[in-house]
């Protein structure tokens, strides 16, 4: 006889009450798991679906109004260029500033408040998506105000071109076609933007 014939000999053969269930999870525990599954899909589809409707319905206002508000302005600053081009070769023309600078002048404000009024709308549509997840929205706000003066201060020059260059043209201080001399370098200005 060999040693596992006799060890197998010698342990006692388990009686049916002793018999252990295996650990293979049965046909009933997945039955059961997929109705508790179930019944809590059924119980909260009613609230996915409104969510989703909702954000869907803000994304949709958001992206409409958007592109209504960039339009106007467009059609402003056009309208603008157009008047001052219509004025150009008459009597009254002669009094006012030079079309391009005009133009590029308008150009460059129109640029500055498509991107505001893009940056505001898009903004609070965020925002507004964020609360209806129910998602706290003050610590959130906090810090970004917290990390927007962190830029302010690490990128100073930066917005202190910037906003020079806003307070510029809209003071209308240089424009296409004044010579300026200042000191260091001099010349004819061509065109005017921003930075």
């Amino acid at each position: 006889m060999s040693l596992s014939a006799v060890l197998l000999a010698a342990t006692p053969s388990p009686t049916p009450s002793e018999t252990t269930t295996p650990a293979v999870p049965s046909i009933r525990d997945a039955h059961e798991s997929a109705a508790e599954a179930a019944s809590w899909v059924e119980q909260n589809w009613s609230t996915w679906l409104a969510i989703s409707l909702r954000v869907l319905l803000i994304l949709v206002i958001a992206g409409v109004l958007r592109v209504f508000v960039r339009r106007a302005i467009t059609k402003l600053i056009d309208r603008m260029n157009r008047t001052a081009q219509a004025v150009d070769g008459t009597a009254l023309g002669g009094l006012l500033v030079n079309v391009e600078r005009r133009r590029q002048r308008s150009q460059a404000i129109g640029s500055v408040l498509r991107s505001v009024a893009s940056f505001l709308i898009m903004g609070t549509a965020a925002l507004m998506i964020l609360a209806t997840f129910e998602i706290n929205l003050a610590p959130l706000l906090a810090s970004a105000g917290v990390a927007g003066v962190a830029i302010g201060f690490g990128a100073r020059n930066l917005v202190t071109d910037f906003l020079s260059g806003v307070f510029m043209i809209l003071e209308d201080q240089y424009g296409v076609g004044d010579s300026i001399d200042a000191g260091v370098a001099s010349g004819e200005v061509i065109e005017v933007g921003l930075r």
